[in-house]
């Protein structure tokens, strides 16, 4: 049975490796951070986890690989995140933006909270976040967010209600804010489930940053298509000026991970692949 000692002690010798206030710069050309190591090898621009929300800093143990561990969270009612974020982009900026990564995750999936029930490992791994765009009196939650559950299956969710579009595309499209009385619409398109286990994997995602607050991605796993979503600002939404994109783990509850992240490269360029063309055609 596993203790909150565990979680502690984690979480004591990430703050003691990193501290608090490190950053994580781009490197197009290579730069690097006060640890000598090189992050972002793309040039899609700086990537940092300099983020008033997370509760320690990932930490840089070789060049172009993050681990991230246990940290709480700042902000909000979920208990936990560490991330680090991309540059802030105008809503109305056209771009193709491609990220890759190799990954391995390993969860601790039994341990227990002090009632002896099982905490959840369900997480976020990354998101494009959006400043709040709807109504007085509604809620603005990121734009996408790709989600983890307990058994490793994923899915994305937004923080507007959407309809699925032809599910022969795999795609989905938003349509409105969602009130805080309105329960949120989620999809999957993928029955690929991503291991918790710390088996190593090749993590693709393709970007269409369309302007006027549009995008779609596509997300691959070794290879295979797992997920793809297609967002439409709602017509309602007001003050939206940026969208960020956001890795790392965000989750409701505390639990005892490693998410080892190699390789980390963010570009953009000039077309995206034909599978993704034809997802969104």
């Amino acid at each position: 049975m596993k203790t909150s000692m565990k979680l502690l002690s984690t979480l004591t010798a990430a703050s003691i490796l990193v501290g608090c206030n490190s950053t994580i710069p781009t490197a197009n050309p290579p730069v690097s951070s006060p640890f000598g190591k090189v992050i972002n090898t793309g040039n899609f621009g700086k990537f940092t986890n300099k983020y008033r929300c997370s509760g320690n800093s990932p930490a840089i143990v070789d060049d172009g690989t993050i681990i991230f561990s246990p940290a709480k969270n700042k902000c909000g009612t979920n208990k936990q995140r560490s991330e680090i974020n991309g540059p802030a982009m105008s809503q109305n900026d056209v771009k193709k933006v491609v990220l890759t990564a190799n990954l391995s995750f390993k969860a601790d999936t039994e341990m227990l909270d002090e009632k002896g029930r099982a905490i959840s490992t369900a997480g976020r791994l990354f998101q494009v976040a959006s400043n709040p765009d709807c109504p007085k009196g509604q809620t603005g939650t990121p734009a996408a967010s790709f989600l983890i559950d307990d058994y490793g299956k994923t899915k994305t969710q937004s923080g507007y209600q959407h309809n699925p579009i032809p599910a022969w595309k795999g795609a989905h499209k938003t349509k409105s804010c969602s009130n805080n009385r309105v329960k949120r619409l989620t999809r999957t398109d993928g029955q690929t489930v991503i291991p918790k286990d710390g088996t190593p994997f090749d993590l693709k995602i393709e970007f269409d940053f369309k302007g006027k607050g549009n995008f779609d991605y596509l997300v691959y796993m070794d290879g295979k298509r797992i997920d793809a979503f297609s967002y439409v600002r709602p017509a309602t939404a007001r003050n939206t000026k940026e969208f960020k994109i956001k890795f790392g783990m965000y989750s409701r509850e505390m639990f005892d991970y490693e998410l080892v992240v190699k390789d980390f490269r963010v570009d953009k360029v000039d077309k995206l692949s034909d599978e993704f063309e034809a997802a969104f055609k």
